[in-house]
């Protein structure tokens, strides 16, 4: 008789429903061999996230049908359907055979994180630590999920931990070096959060000679040089950058970027204008623009370079969104509407698609929309269920606001209390919190989240109405 692994760690029948529509692909490149390091999103260390690392000697980018290899393939088709502890041991077995494998309890961490399982994932990475202390990859999975909940201390430790290991570690020299890049990664990424710059430009420096030409590495080490006030040599390190990969954006831009952290945005206009100069017929460099622009609250500036983004790539996904952001700014909700539609046409699942969608649908008068608003706020929601990152919790506060707007009150505070227990959100979504809190009474909760987000200088479509909400609290 099969055994039912539906009470694994709290996995049960609807959420291995989400396991069973991961394909074998998915599930194989989480294993082998995953992302690079340091190709990690908002929020993360910098390590790659979390189980990602390239297993070494495991190929380009899928399992080879090697016999080494044939136990993970059947991990990974025992996981798809479900059988979560035939895998794990599948998994534990292929290490035994091959031991330059990473430990067989991360690896299937590997698949519960790319199945959206963060909790059995961790489970599962305590269980690897626990078997193979001498291992530094869940030392480092550990630290990057500290460093995503802001723990430093605790990241600092594990990652340090990880570097002193991977100096010992006796496997392969590919892992090693892929291991020892992904603790510079990390040891770099808390020095930044705790704005020791020169610290953070030695790590950086460090996983920069084995991997010169990272994207990541040369874009934080820009970052850091700026803190530093070498400007020209941020600069160069920019200039170098967009040599290697067009495709991190021009030196100008960038640069325009820590000039705007820095609060001195008339030269990072001047930047950003001259890029466009420079650049004029790239739809690339015509959307970094846009995005400064609609940031700085230059709408006008930012209408200009959508619009010839779109008429470079017209069917262009991102140009599609910004159209859609640069209308909803401009509160022209009805022709926000179409290239919100068609961006969410062309790629169904994309959360900031059907976020904008759901937001422009709910401003418009026609009942059928507003309707449809809530449909689309609440297929966010479910799609983006993990409130621990940040895209879970805009999806919440967005169905929250939502369901407000159409009389729902009691559910959009229950869905907005949820998102902002589990962390920060955007100042859009700060704003429609602090509105359904006002409509409910506690202005006590809603006047510290107005007023962080009007200090600061960064636009966002709703600023106007939360001023205005601020200075109403405050009257009262």
């Amino acid at each position: 008789m099969e055994r039912d692994d539906s009470n694994y760690v709290g996995l049960g029948p609807a959420r291995r429903s989400i396991v069973a529509r991961l394909t074998p692909a998915i599930l194989i490149v989480a294993l082998v061999p995953g992302l690079s390091p340091g190709q990690t999103g908002p929020g993360t260390a910098g390590v790659g996230p979390p189980g990602g690392g390239q297993p070494a000697g495991t190929g380009a980018g899928a399992s080879d049908g090697t016999p080494r290899h044939k136990d993970v393939d059947a991990a990974v088709e025992k996981f798809q359907a479900g059988k979560l502890d035939e895998a794990r041991q599948l998994l534990l077995d292929a290490k035994k055979k091959n031991p330059e494998l990473p430990p067989g309890n991360l690896m299937f961490a590997q698949l519960l994180f790319a199945a959206n399982q963060p909790a059995a994932a961790r489970s599962a990475v305590e269980q690897a630590v626990a078997d193979e202390p001498k291992d530094p990859e869940g030392y480092l999975i550990l630290g990057d999920l500290a460093f995503q909940q802001q723990r430093l201390t605790d990241a600092d430790l594990l990652f340090s931990q990880a570097f002193t290991l991977t100096g010992e570690y006796k496997g392969n020299a590919e892992r090693q070096e892929n291991l020892l890049m992904r603790s510079y990664a990390g040891v770099a990424a808390v020095a930044e959060a705790r704005q020791q710059w020169a610290a953070a430009e030695s790590q950086l420096r460090a996983w920069l000679k084995l991997n010169p030409e990272n994207v990541v590495a040369l874009t934080r080490l820009a970052r850091t040089l700026f803190k530093q006030g070498q400007e020209k040599e941020a600069y160069k390190v920019l200039q170098d950058l967009y040599g290697i990969n067009a495709q991190a954006g021009r030196p100008e831009i960038n640069m325009a970027g820590l000039f705007e952290q820095a609060g001195k945005r008339p030269n990072a206009r001047k930047l950003v204008e001259l890029a466009v100069q420079r650049d004029a017929e790239s739809s690339q460099t015509r959307l970094a623009a846009a995005n400064w622009a609609l940031e700085a609250g230059e709408l006008d500036m930012a209408a200009t370079n959508t619009a010839e983004a779109l008429r470079l790539v017209p069917k262009s996904f991102e140009a599609r969104l910004m159209s859609g952001l640069v209308n909803r700014y401009k509160r022209k909700y009805a022709e926000a509407e179409e290239p919100l539609v068609a961006a969410h046409l062309q790629m169904p699942l994309h959360p900031a698609a059907i976020n904008q969608l759901a937001l422009v649908l709910i401003e418009q008068p026609d009942e059928e929309k507003r309707g449809l608003a809530a449909q689309y706020a609440e297929m966010n929601a479910r799609l983006n269920s993990d409130q621990a990152q940040p895209v879970g919790r805009e999806a919440a506060v967005t169905l929250g606001w939502v369901l407000m707007r159409l009389g729902r009150v009691v559910e959009a505070e229950r869905a907005v209390q949820a998102a902002l227990s589990s962390g920060s959100v955007s100042a859009d979504a700060a704003f429609h919190a602090a509105s359904l809190f006002h409509t409910r009474g506690r202005d006590d909760l809603a006047r510290p989240l107005l007023k962080p987000i009007l200090d600061s200088t960064v636009a966002f479509p709703s600023r106007e109405d939360a001023e205005k909400l601020l200075a109403s609290l405050k009257l009262e």
